[in-house]
């Protein structure tokens, strides 16, 4: 893991910028820095639509002054399209007219690569957490079927009477059983195997109700009481499996920060344009110092932690444009409040590799 945070570290350090100005009739009329294949001269004087893939790029700085950390795609010399970030400024004549836009690029093609490996890390650690959970959940249907299957056996065996209700009893709740492992089984793979982003109409209620189901069986081991209080709400664009990710997460967080058991209320809210979700903790909260930097990655204050959960939450969220608010109090507990707008992200569709 140290090994990981030193490349990370060393990625953001060493990302190469380019530097762009942009005239009010979209052409470029000074490029620095990082050409992406191209010479200088092949781009200036051009429209920067040759550069950017969406026109989010330059654009809104015609309505609003500034835009940073954004995310979009650049399209290089040779047609491969890169993960750029970008901070924009527009710039203005002594009469307030937009004359332009200038913006500092970053590629970060080897940021996301590394960001969607620790992705895929975090989860066989988070897989890792609540394995024992996933065992006692298994284990309840596991023993019904066996003691059906034993006592049809039994039966056979004795040649005796089994009238075809009771035998269709025992068999139904052999069927039923098994459909519940297999459930469980589903969700477990669908969490831990890579995918591709896709963003459908999701029914945010539906996905917390999925994502407790994966995690029911840690709750009850470590005594967590879980209240639900889900309003109705419109369906929001959403990937489903990164947000049923983004509830397992904070759960399992709110798990962690009641050791000795406790209550975690989970509560949506719809709100103009948006949907809100709360988790509230009755657990030891969060001292004011580390609040600052719970969302950074490799920040943890407990043992075996990784410092990548939270971060990780952070990055679905934005990835959905949405935002997320931390609120504790020592020996009170904690609240995190996720707020999802219902109109869709625009973003490309990006693998989640191993």
């Amino acid at each position: 893991m140290n090994e990981i945070k030193s490349y990370f570290n060393d990625v953001i350090r060493n990302a190469v910028e380019t530097i762009i100005m942009v005239d009010i009739n979209r052409k470029i009329k000074m490029i620095d820095g990082n050409l992406f294949g191209y010479k200088e001269e092949d781009i200036v004087g051009k429209p920067v639509d040759i550069l950017f893939e969406s026109r989010e790029f330059y654009e809104p700085l015609f309505i609003k002054d500034i835009i940073k950390d954004s995310n979009t795609i650049c399209i290089a010399k040779d047609g491969e399209k890169i993960p750029v970030s970008f901070s924009s400024v527009s710039m203005r004549d002594e009469k307030r007219k937009v004359i332009g836009v200038i913006s500092i690029v970053r590629n970060i093609k080897e940021m996301e690569i590394l960001e969607k490996k620790l992705v895929q890390s975090e989860k066989m650690v988070t897989i890792g957490q609540f394995s024992s959970g996933i065992a006692h959940q298994l284990n309840t249907p596991l023993s019904t079927i066996l003691t059906y299957s034993q006592m049809i056996l039994d039966d056979i065996n004795k040649k005796a009477e089994m009238s075809p209700k009771t035998l269709l009893k025992r068999i139904t709740a052999i069927e039923e059983q098994c459909q519940r492992s297999k459930e469980i089984v589903q969700h477990l793979l669908a969490f831990s195997r890579p995918h591709k982003t896709q963003f459908v109409s999701a029914d945010i209620n539906q996905i917390i109700k999925d994502a407790l189901f994966i995690v029911e069986g840690e709750l009850t081991k470590h005594k967590v009481h879980i209240i639900k209080e889900l309003n109705p709400c419109p369906k929001i664009m959403g990937d489903v499996q990164q947000l049923k990710e983004l509830i397992i997460n904070m759960v399992i967080n709110a798990q962690q920060a009641m050791p000795k058991g406790g209550t975690l209320t989970i509560i949506t809210i719809f709100m103009p344009k948006l949907i809100k979700i709360r988790f509230q903790d009755s657990g030891e909260g969060i001292p004011e110092k580390d609040i600052v930097n719970i969302f950074e990655p490799f920040f943890t204050n407990k043992p075996s932690g990784t410092g990548l959960g939270l971060f990780m939450c952070r990055n679905t969220v934005y990835t959905h444009n949405g935002f997320i608010d931390v609120q504790s109090k020592l020996k009170e507990g904690t609240t995190f409040t996720i707020s999802l707008p219902i109109s869709k992200p625009i973003l490309p569709e990006t693998e989640h590799p191993l």
